[in-house]
């Protein structure tokens, strides 16, 4: 079946679930579940809140295209997501029309690199709420200061394992 690549919130609180893996970058007829992007959308005037649960599927981001890979369009979306593997997660694929927008990652949420990646701007700050694994495959993960990472919430845990960790 084909997976939606555009997910429109309507409303605070809202959960919008990942009914398969899904492949970013890739030409939609090369296989099923390939898309070129993953698109969150609102139109409602307001920032909105929502969960976007992977339900354990895997989120495949290209090794080559960094930007508008996962787009937030419209008005801010401030967006956790959960239950969920992002494979080859680069910030710079992420793209935010509005400065309202965001990605927290909460519960069982693993970021695996494929590639050195830089988080440099607090537009781009790896931001936490959940049990969150960060697992770097012994590559290099360079972060501008106390901007470059953020923990929400009282018992949570970052763990960053097989990462080389480098002040910018």
């Amino acid at each position: 079946s084909i997976l939606p690549t555009s997910f429109s919130v309507t409303s605070d609180g809202q959960t919008l679930t990942l009914d398969g893996d899904y492949f970013l970058g890739a030409s939609a007829s090369s296989f099923i579940g390939a898309y070129s992007s993953i698109i969150i959308n609102n139109s409602t005037g307001a920032t909105r809140t929502a969960t976007l649960d992977g339900a354990g599927h895997t989120v495949y981001f290209p090794y080559n295209m960094v930007s508008s890979t996962f787009q937030f369009t419209g008005d801010g979306v401030v967006l956790t997501v959960q239950n969920v593997t992002f494979q080859g997660y680069n910030p710079a694929a992420v793209s935010y029309a509005s400065a309202n927008a965001k990605i927290i990652f909460g519960d069982n949420t693993k970021l695996i690199l494929d590639k050195d990646i830089s988080i440099l701007y607090t537009d781009k700050t790896l931001t936490c709420s959940g049990n969150v694994l960060l697992d770097g495959q012994n590559l290099t993960l360079t972060a501008s200061g106390d901007s470059a990472l953020s923990m929400q919430g009282a018992g949570k845990t970052l763990t960053i394992k097989n990462t080389i960790l480098k002040p910018q």
